[in-house]
């Protein structure tokens, strides 16, 4: 079945309330702004992978505190996805990682070098 567009993406993370700043995270979200949310996966201090969300607009900010527990804040993001703006949505980029593997030939046949040894192949995919 073809995909209905504009969908919407949501995005909800939770986060560990501590310190004494001041504000209330309500406020953004009665500003009515729209916010890029940017994921970041580093490895060994390397970028990776990320996610960008972009176009996002906060919908819900909920605290939560108890007894003997650290309080909480969670927020709740959504976008809407529309292939003809590329200015907003969800956007993933990265590189898979290293993936090794057996080379078979079309027969799926494994291939070997004039001495016999299994030739293996690595791949870094792009994704």
């Amino acid at each position: 079945r073809n995909v209905s567009l504009p969908s919407k993406a949501s995005l909800g993370m939770e986060m560990i309330v501590s310190g004494s700043k001041d504000g209330d995270l309500n406020k953004l979200k009665q500003l009515d702004n729209n916010y890029n949310v940017v994921v970041d996966f580093n490895k060994t201090g390397e970028l990776k992978m990320n996610y960008i969300i972009s176009g996002a607009k906060l919908e819900s900010v909920n605290y939560s505190s108890s007894i003997g527990s650290n309080s909480t804040a969670s927020l709740e993001f959504s976008v809407d996805m529309d292939m003809d703006n590329n200015k907003r949505g969800v956007f993933v980029s990265g590189i898979l990682g290293e993936i090794t593997g057996v080379l078979i030939d079309d027969s799926g046949n494994i291939i070997v070098d004039d001495s016999g040894n299994v030739v293996v192949g690595t791949l870094f995919p792009q994704y």
